[in-house]
């Protein structure tokens, strides 16, 4: 049975190309379910160490989870260390998978009679609010930011259950998407003004031809400002700055890189001249430059 029952997996990923298909695939499993007791782990394991396009099958997948044909608790850790592996090849692959899965499976199958619930995947979820958090840069320049909102979706209606584990602000895009009208609740009022000011001064700065002098009067005025004093400010500023970058239009007459090449700029001529702006918190380079790629 066994085989017979691998046989029609492998045929539900060849032949499901319609929902009609995968269902009378479904229905056979569901049989063979009956009167074989290692199915559910067998498919399970197929599922989980299968290729990509067996695990990422969206389709095959929601239907083996609502069908309870596959084991939710060994399902549920493996996916959260796909959605972990940032820099894999197929890391966004992962996280817009599992969006849409535990949306098909939570949100949208919510009346289906052996419907799942978010205690089923507490550990996927933790780890996609986690990674929402963490690596939000990473998921808005992901079709247009598309992932980004789905996922964020997904958690504003999982916060309000209590089985999800969730705080309440989870998918709070408030500081997400970095709007210039928008800022953490965490920024005193105005810091993100203040910082948008001051890309567009280095920005003008990196197109005038004394780079130099340009260099260390933008120094001068970073001092000034004082948006590099203490940790919390630093973190502060180029956590900003980095969003601003992302959401700011290039100007006319420069090239699409222009505004990422010259934050690039910025962290190196902080770190070349951090002696000279007087940064007493940081005792060297690299701690300066660790905190400037800690800042998310």
């Amino acid at each position: 049975m066994i085989a017979f029952a691998h046989e029609t997996f492998s045929s539900m990923h060849r032949l499901g190309t319609s929902h009609l298909q995968i269902d009378a695939h479904l229905e056979v499993l569901k049989a063979v379910r009956l009167t074989c007791n290692k199915l559910v782990k067998e498919l399970s394991k197929w599922v989980i160490f299968g290729t990509d396009e067996q695990k990422f099958h969206l389709e095959i997948t929601a239907g083996l989870v609502r069908q309870r044909l596959i084991d939710v608790s060994e399902l549920d850790p493996q996916l959260a260390k796909e959605v972990s592996a940032d820099g894999a090849p197929h890391w966004r692959l992962a996280v817009d998978f599992c969006t849409n899965l535990l949306t098909r499976v939570l949100i949208k199958d919510s009346s289906e009679p052996h419907k799942c619930s978010p205690s089923d995947f507490v550990t996927l979820i933790e780890t996609l609010a986690r990674v929402f958090e963490t690596r939000r840069l990473a998921l808005k320049a992901h079709d247009g930011g598309a992932l980004l909102s789905a996922l964020a979706n997904l958690l504003k209606q999982l916060r309000t259950d209590e089985r999800s584990g969730l705080p309440q602000n989870a998918g709070d895009t408030a500081v997400v998407y970095g709007d210039k009208d928008q800022q953490s609740s965490e920024d005193p009022p105005g810091f993100r003004q203040k910082v948008s000011v001051l890309m567009h001064q280095w920005r003008q700065h990196c197109s005038t031809s004394s780079a130099e002098k340009s260099e260390q009067a933008f120094m001068q005025i970073l001092e000034s400002q004082g948006v590099l004093k203490g940790e919390q400010n630093c973190e502060r500023f180029f956590r900003n700055a980095v969003e601003i970058v992302f959401d700011t239009p290039v100007e006319p007459g420069h090239h699409q890189y222009h505004n990422i090449d010259a934050l690039c700029k910025l962290v190196v001529t902080l770190v070349k001249c951090l002696e000279s702006i007087r940064v007493t918190l940081y005792p060297s380079k690299m701690s300066l430059l660790h905190q400037i790629l800690d800042s998310r």
